[in-house]
């Protein structure tokens, strides 16, 4: 295992390593800017604060987006890394080598430890990634960092009998979770394989308390993301951010005329 994380940080370093030296781009860069203000500090205790009146987190309803684990994110950085964007390509850098390492450690558990790493490799080729990991501002580095924690808590969960490292297992789908879908909203899918999880280990008399405390906590943290997004949405005449009509009857014309 050690190995294989020393390796996955090669391979994120070799693709990603030249971030590094990037500097502040306007397009993204500015929220950290406004979060650091004008003496480019950020003390943790006033992220609470911040998050609730900087950002829609504060404004539930408001918007047509709803993502507290994304701008908590985003203020917990700009804290710890203040005025060095170093620093933040950093910790991209560190998710790559997170995701990097779950694939080739779940895959080559199927394929093989080389199989593995050509098929991690080979997911690695996509021309998305750059889109991800060399820019500050998508969504998705975080969408990533959660998915790759849900995946692992939930293959651990399933492919281990019950023990005492289940608890940590089911943290981990929980915070992978959380992560995940308050970071973009339509995460909310992972509520599917959470309740699958939750019916399947009743289902054989194997729940324990911190599966069924974290499970249940990730299901109303969900809910609590489309309730805002669908407030959101009411309150702007059924338009998301984009201004597009995405109410039911805008949809059905949609499906009519398909």
């Amino acid at each position: 295992i050690l190995l294989m994380i020393i390796l996955s940080a090669c391979i994120s370093g070799y693709i990603f390593g030249e971030n590094l030296n990037a500097q502040w781009w306007i397009i993204d860069d500015h929220e950290f800017m406004a979060f650091l203000g004008e003496d480019g500090v950020l003390p943790l205790r006033e992220i609470p604060e911040r998050l609730m009146m900087d950002t829609e987190v504060g404004d539930i309803g408001g918007k047509s987006r709803y993502r507290p684990s994304y701008y908590f994110l985003r203020l917990l950085e700009t804290s710890l890394w203040g005025n060095n964007p170093m620093w933040f390509y950093a910790f991209r850098l560190l998710i790559c080598t997170i995701f990097i390492f779950v694939c080739w450690q779940i895959s080559s558990s199927m394929i093989g430890f080389l199989g593995g790493l050509v098929f991690t490799l080979a997911l690695m080729s996509a021309d998305y990634w750059p889109e991800i990991f060399s820019r500050l501002g998508p969504t998705e580095s975080y969408v990533v960092l959660g998915l790759s924690l849900f995946v692992f808590g939930f293959y651990g969960l399933i492919k281990n009998k019950p023990s005492r490292a289940s608890a940590l297992h089911c943290f981990l789908i929980f915070l992978g979770a959380i992560i995940s879908i308050g970071s973009k909203e339509n995460m909310v899918i992972l509520a599917i394989p959470i309740m699958y999880l939750l019916g399947n280990s009743a289902a054989k008399k194997q729940l324990k308390i911190s599966q069924v405390v974290f499970s249940l906590a990730a299901l109303l943290f969900s809910a609590l993301i489309v309730y805002a997004v669908l407030l959101g949405l009411s309150n702007k005449g059924g338009r998301d951010i984009y201004a597009t009509d995405v109410s039911a009857f805008a949809l059905s014309e949609i499906l009519m005329n398909e």
